[in-house]
């Protein structure tokens, strides 16, 4: 039984990207049941079993990590696909990077796309991005490829040029059923990242203007608001022990 190959670029924890990238991989175990050998900007990790055998480094979130080492793990992922291997590609997969579909090996299992083109914006956003992304979409019908997004931003701006059997909206996988009872007070947990289009402060500010809560828990970047309590980053485990005492979370 041959075991997969991928190229993850953040595999960590605590980050959107590394949490896609393992659900992803929890997924494709479930179903093949293969070791998958993980090479990423920090190292090899081999997951098995849903989950991955030695802790994983933090993630350096730069330029150099997310988009230009990129093209080095389709180097790698060429090696493994003349080797005979089954190869994968996950995360930092915006659909306006175009050069990444052209230069995948065939065959090459797709990770969840990400990306975003905002209605109203700058022209690069409203019509450089998404003639990119347009780019992309006929490159992988091209391929005969299939793909899935990680949410439905792109999916309902470009679902006319789409194959009808797109899956969107992946991310939303994670949500599980719980049937445990807990007791959750009048409180609100933020995750904060300075990103201008996101455009947090604005709506952070709004909205603990206009409502009340016993306790406002901020995690990521510090915010300087009244009455908050900024843990920073923390695990993914504390998080979700803030979370189960908590009515509200915003982003």
């Amino acid at each position: 039984m041959k075991n997969y190959y991928a190229w993850v670029s953040d595999l960590s924890e605590n980050s959107g990207e590394g949490q896609l990238a393992r659900l992803f991989l929890n997924d494709l175990y479930s179903i093949k049941k293969k070791k998958i050998s993980c090479y990423t900007n920090n190292g090899k990790y081999i997951f098995s079993n849903n989950q991955i055998t030695t802790s994983v480094k933090k993630h350096k979130n730069n330029l150099l990590n997310n988009y230009i080492k990129v093209f080095y793990g389709i180097i790698l992922l060429w090696i493994f696909y003349f080797k005979g291997r089954k190869i994968i590609y996950l995360n930092y997969l915006p659909l306006w990077n175009f050069l990444i579909f052209i230069l995948i090996p065939p065959r090459t299992i797709l990770g969840p796309v990400t990306g975003n083109i905002k209605k109203k914006g700058s022209f690069l956003r409203n019509y450089i991005l998404k003639y990119m992304c347009l780019i992309s979409v006929f490159i992988l019908k091209l391929r005969k490829k299939n793909f899935i997004f990680a949410h439905e931003d792109i999916y309902y701006i470009l679902k006319n040029y789409l194959n009808k059997n797109t899956l969107y909206n992946y991310q939303l996988s994670y949500v599980k059923k719980s049937y445990i009872s807990n007791i959750k007070k009048n409180n609100i947990i933020i995750y904060n990242r300075k990103n201008k289009s996101k455009n947090l402060e604005h709506l952070i500010s709004k909205t603990l203007k206009q409502l009340k809560f016993e306790n406002i828990y901020v995690i990521g970047e510090k915010l300087n608001y009244p009455d908050v309590e900024n843990f920073g980053y923390i695990s993914k485990k504390n998080i979700e022990n803030i979370l189960k005492k908590s009515k509200f979370a915003l982003i």
